[in-house]
Parts: C-alpha cells; structure tokens; sequence
C-alpha cells in the first residue's frame, strides 16, 4: 500500500469525525510518513508499521485515542492566561443572551417535534377511524361518531385513503428520525472538534 491509498482509506474511515478532527489526524500521519522516508524507509513498510487505515479509524471512533495528544503539554503563559480571562468574561456577560438563544431553539425544536406528533397521531386516528367504518359503517351513520361526506365513499376508495394515511404517517415518522439524528450528529460533532482543540491546546 502507497502512503496516498493508506491517507485516503484513512479519510474515508474517519469521516463521522468533524473536518477539522480528520485534518488533524491526517496531517499527523502524513508528518509520520515524512519523518520515516526521511530515514530510507519506503512508502509500504510504513503503511505495514502502522497497520491498517480501517482499525486506525475504529480506535479513534471508539474515543480510544481521539483526545490523545502526544505531545508535551504546552507551558502556561501570560498571554494565554489574558485570553482565557477575557473568554471567561465573555462568557459571563453573554450568558443571560445565550441561555435566551438556546432556550429559544430548544422551545422551537420541541414545539416542531411536537406539531409532528400531534400530525402523525391525527393521520392515525383517520386512518382508524374509515377502517373501522368499512367494518361497520351504520356505527358512524347513526352512531355518536358521524364521518358525513366520508361515510358516502366507496369502500374502495377508503381502503386506498387508509393506505395513503398510513404512508404519510410512517414517512414524517421518518423524516422526524432523520432530523433528531442530524442534530445528534451535529452536537457530536461540534463537541469532538471542541474537545480535540482543547487538548491540543488550541483552547
């Protein structure tokens, strides 16, 4: 194997990381390979030494070696201390405003996730209900529950309306797993780049 192939098995395996997580990696490992051929040693024996891009990915996936950071931890300066004062004080001021945006995205994604739900819940009940009045329709002529105009379809046509409701409902049940899975993904994400500059002292 060439050091391209292993850098681009690499990247592809590593891709549930953040970017900036994958560059990281990368550039670490294409220094490794730097240093090595620097001492005569060829392309394939380091790919042979380092061992196989897919078992390199799962340990960082399984945040074996993810915040890892090999080298020395940097001396604390006065200059990173200001910085990390003036963060500080940043923070403190801004809080009340962030707290307001998250509070606001939270009360807005569980006002979307809801609507969603009510949705789903209200297609099921249709669904149900034209089920149960082609088992039984002089209950919903006559009974407590009138379905009017619906109760003048063809039974065809509500075996067809049952079908499409229940669709409908299983693809925003779906669509709702898609978008709580992205965000999940997203907060992973942004805490691993968070995390991983922080250990290597970008932070």
């Amino acid at each position: 194997m060439k050091k391209e192939e292993f850098i681009d098995l690499l990247r592809f395996y590593l891709h549930k990381l953040p970017n900036s997580v994958i560059n990281d990696i990368l550039s670490d490992y294409q220094e490794h390979f730097q240093i090595a051929m620097n001492q005569g040693k060829s392309e394939e024996e380091i790919c042979q030494e380092l061992g196989s891009p897919k078992q390199i990915a799962k340990e960082y996936l399984d945040n074996e070696r993810v915040f890892i950071d090999e080298r020395p931890p940097k001396e604390p300066t006065s200059h990173k201390t200001r910085s990390n004062l003036l963060i500080a004080l940043l923070v403190i001021v801004c809080l009340p405003l962030i707290l307001g945006v998250l509070l606001g995205l939270g009360g807005g994604f569980l006002g979307l996730l809801t609507g969603f739900l009510a949705l789903v819940f209200t297609i099921f009940v249709v669904a149900i209900t034209l089920l149960a009045s082609l088992v039984n329709p002089q209950a919903f002529i006559s009974g407590p529950i009138q379905l009017g105009l619906l109760n003048t379809l063809h039974p065809l046509t509500k075996v067809f309306a049952v079908i499409f409701c229940f669709c409908i409902a299983i693809i925003i049940i779906y669509l709702v797993f898609r978008l709580i899975k992205g965000c999940w993904n997203l907060i992973k994400k942004t805490w691993y780049a968070i995390q991983w500059r922080r250990k290597r002292g970008d932070y």
